[in-house]
């Protein structure tokens, strides 16, 4: 949870927020805030939602330090490229080509 921690100050420090007005946004008293980036308090799933709003970055990079990767990302380039090619095939032509690769299978 160090990392967290280290996550939230520098996001604190970019927007110019001191420890005390990030609390009084969050609605606790002014050292709970201090707590999360100590490590020695962690939030709720609720105030790591109010977080990511007021820092405007997304849940995953609060928690985990990185973007959301979606699935659709792990694709590799050549299946990618055939997808766009049989997208831009008429139907009975695309029905062929699904014939022939269901016999391949076989």
């Amino acid at each position: 949870m160090e990392e967290f921690g280290l996550r939230l100050q520098n996001l604190r420090e970019k927007y110019d927020y001191s420890k005390t007005e990030m609390s009084s946004k969050l609605g606790f008293t002014d050292n709970v805030y201090g707590a999360y980036e100590r490590g020695n308090r962690r939030p709720s799933l609720e105030t790591i939602i109010q977080l990511a709003d007021i820092f405007n970055v997304s849940i995953d990079y609060l928690i985990r330090g990185e973007e959301y990767k979606s699935k659709v990302e792990e694709i590799p380039e050549d299946v990618t490229q055939l997808l766009h090619i049989v997208k831009e095939l008429n139907p009975e032509p695309r029905r062929k080509l699904l014939e022939f690769l269901q016999l391949m299978q076989e």
